[in-house]
């Protein structure tokens, strides 16, 4: 057989045998979810500190936004962005997850918890939200929420535009309403109480205050021993902020 032929006889058996991308090598599994008028962008300089020592670590893109933004429509929820997850992580046969999620990522990574349960070892909150059953972003947001969203979506075919410092971004990110007001609906019971969990919150700093929002989940988990509890001084923007100091605390999570 030709040398040439014979490489070629040999790469189509290699390619032919499926391989799981958890079983290379040793480490741990990170996926990681953005928060609201996001991107994947938000966690660059946190990917390579966790990727060390064999760790792998994969970036779910909510559709809508960064890569996916041409996706975006009044009609994306949470739903979707919960699926966007679970299939990423069973296209991909992940398992033993550690699943992290940032601000508005609490609701995603909480109905992945619900629907991938038996894949996710580790649920990672970065000052986030941990709605109850039947919540929706705008329950969990003060007062008035509600009818704050469906203002601002107003006028704007279902989406809530940036404004501030996004809206003078080049292609300032958006977010559809119904992400913010969809309620989440436990589809399997009962959370899975053997299911490892951590809460970060940010308390701020000289140079940012903390999110009051968020608040509220840090008291209902500091004192609970089901919960491990951390603070980071930095801004409601963690990742960005202090991506070593959040990555010292991933790194060393059971």
């Amino acid at each position: 057989m030709k040398s040439a032929t014979l490489l070629a006889f040999v790469a189509s058996i290699l390619l032919s045998v499926p391989v799981k991308s958890q079983d290379i090598g040793g480490g741990r599994t990170y996926v990681l979810v953005h928060g609201a008028r996001s991107s994947i962008a938000a966690w660059y300089q946190l990917e390579p500190l966790l990727s060390d020592d064999g760790n792998r670590v994969y970036l779910a893109s909510l559709t809508g936004h960064g890569i996916r933004r041409h996706l975006q429509s009044p009609d994306v929820d949470l739903e979707t962005h919960i699926l966007d997850v679970v299939n990423l992580i069973e296209v991909r046969d992940l398992t033993n997850v550690y699943l992290v999620g940032s601000s508005y990522g609490g609701m995603v990574i909480t109905g992945v918890w619900d629907r991938a349960r038996e894949r996710i070892k580790h649920i990672v909150y970065v000052d986030a939200f941990i709605p109850k059953d039947g919540e929706a972003v705008s329950d969990l947001n003060g007062e008035g929420a509600l009818e704050r969203l469906k203002s601002q979506a107003a006028g704007h075919n279902g989406l809530l535009i940036s404004t501030g410092r996004r809206a003078s971004l080049p292609n300032p990110p958006s977010q559809s309403l119904m992400t913010m007001i969809q309620p989440i609906s436990f589809t399997n019971g009962p959370l899975p109480e053997e299911t490892l969990r951590t809460y970060i919150r940010a308390i701020g700093n000289d140079q940012q205050e903390p999110s009051r929002t968020f608040a509220q989940f840090a008291e209902q988990v500091r004192d609970d021993p089901d919960w491990n509890y951390f603070e980071i001084e930095t801004g409601h923007g963690v990742a960005r902020e202090d991506p070593a100091g959040l990555a010292q605390i991933l790194l060393g999570l059971d």
